[in-house]
């Protein structure tokens, strides 16, 4: 980050600090969200410790010398200081306003966007679509939450949570090891999960003895909703057995057709040694994921290889597929799951092959 933009937010949060003092802006102090809060943070670094250990980390590009984490830390933490105060502050003053909360939030969403990075992968429409969907994704989920969080509980508690989380990342000398689809869907599944939390703590302290009674029903649906949204994101991230996947093209009509969504098996060694005639694969071949049915099989030096061919295709794959292209076999499919996942493609890429 430039100096001239540190030296911005450093004046901001200077400022903001001294109006809040003037102008008797009080935060909520309501120390009962705090247990919701700790909450929040263990769920969020257990989440991440379990996909490192499912995904595997990499080497953190932060240095760890001490004069460079505390120079980090300063670059990093100041702007989310400005930020989040620049949200109370408005939100306090339009609380009742939903046209304004609004338009605050988006603007909040717009200043945390790297434009610099978003120049880099303008030119390419596949990085650009990866960059909306992974970064520009997780900024619009949790500018959406933490308006909600500095609403219903304190800008404290908002500030707390953003700035352990960036501290994680700052001093952790490794990093969980994901792409941009992952980050994308981790953090809409992290933000619902936190909506979730919110609203049950909202329910459970503001209304009163006789609608607790009550709540069991309600404890039974956010408990609910909570682990269909941890299934749905290990789902995603690959650590069951089954993934999913977006059907791109008609080659295989009329088993499965283009924006079908695919459910496959990840297979073992072993059963990629002995898939039968007529089964249909998920193998990469030039970082395309394609899924063809297995016409064909040899054995060429001890090398086992298949030939594979699209129903709705005149002719055979050119090439064999090798053992270590396959990712799996088809199981089932749902018809039209994937239309919006093939119009947002579409939009950015001109050219499209499975």
């Amino acid at each position: 980050m430039y100096k001239s933009e540190i030296l911005f937010w450093l004046v901001v949060c200077i400022y903001e600090i001294w109006y809040i003092k003037h102008n008797y802006i009080r935060f909520n102090k309501d120390r009962r969200y705090f247990k919701y809060m700790a909450v929040i943070l263990i769920m969020h670094v257990f989440a991440c410790l379990y996909i490192g250990l499912s995904l595997g980390f990499v080497k953190s590009p932060y240095s760890h010398e001490f004069g460079k984490v505390l120079k980090n830390i300063f670059v990093e933490i100041v702007p989310i200081i400005g930020i989040e105060l620049t949200r109370v502050i408005f939100l306090t003053r339009y609380k009742n306003n939903k046209l304004a909360i609004i338009t605050i939030t988006l603007i909040l969403m717009l200043v945390e966007v790297k434009y610099d990075t978003l120049l880099d992968v303008w030119s390419s429409k596949e990085k650009l679509f990866e960059y909306i969907f992974g970064y520009i994704l997780s900024i619009i989920s949790y500018g959406i939450i933490n308006t909600y969080l500095t609403m219903k509980c304190s800008v404290t508690i908002t500030l707390i949570i953003r700035i352990i989380m960036k501290l994680s990342v700052l001093l952790s000398p490794v990093l969980i090891n994901v792409n941009w689809f992952a980050i994308g869907s981790f953090s809409l599944i992290e933000s619902t999960i936190i909506y979730v939390i919110l609203r049950y703590a909202d329910a459970k302290h503001s209304e009163g003895i006789v609608k607790i009674k009550k709540s069991k029903y309600e404890k039974f649906s956010y408990a609910s909703t909570i682990i269909l949204c941890v299934t749905l994101v290990c789902f995603m991230l690959g650590f069951f057995k089954y993934e999913a996947i977006t059907i791109l093209s008609n080659s295989m009509t009329p088993v499965f057709n283009k924006s079908d969504v695919v459910i496959y098996k990840k297979l073992s060694e072993e059963e990629k040694q002995n898939i039968p005639i007529d089964t249909i694969i998920l193998y990469t071949s030039e970082n395309q994921n394609i899924m063809h049915r297995v016409v064909n099989k040899v054995n060429e030096d001890g090398q086992i290889k298949y030939q594979t061919k699209g129903d709705s295709n005149n002719i055979c794959d050119t090439k064999f597929v090798e053992i270590s292209q396959i990712k799996g076999m088809y199981v089932f499919h749902i018809k039209y799951a994937g239309i919006l996942s093939v119009w947002l493609y579409e939009i950015f890429n001109n050219e499209i092959e499975i």
